[in-house]
């Protein structure tokens, strides 16, 4: 199999990297930057499902008045009157 000198540099800037990254990370400062991004990132993923949530519950309203209108039309007051 032909590794090529391609596949051999990405592998030596891979390895570079994460050494580079294991570095920076032991460090304090980089420590607390990365505590700070993922921090941001808890956040935005709460503020995320929180939109989601009240997407669900006014689609979930839409659908009741929807079938409400639709039971009045027919005539019935009850659920039982689905066409």
């Amino acid at each position: 199999m032909y590794f090529g000198k391609e596949r051999a540099a990405l592998l030596a800037i891979g390895f570079f990297l994460g050494g580079a990254t294991y570095a920076a990370l032991r460090s304090n400062s980089a420590r607390k930057v990365a505590v700070g991004l993922v921090n941001k990132g808890i956040k935005l993923k709460e503020g995320v499902a929180c939109s989601v949530e009240t997407m669900k519950e006014n689609f979930s309203d839409i659908v009741a008045e929807a079938k409400e209108m639709e039971g009045h039309r027919c005539g019935c007051e009850s659920d039982e009157c689905v066409k």
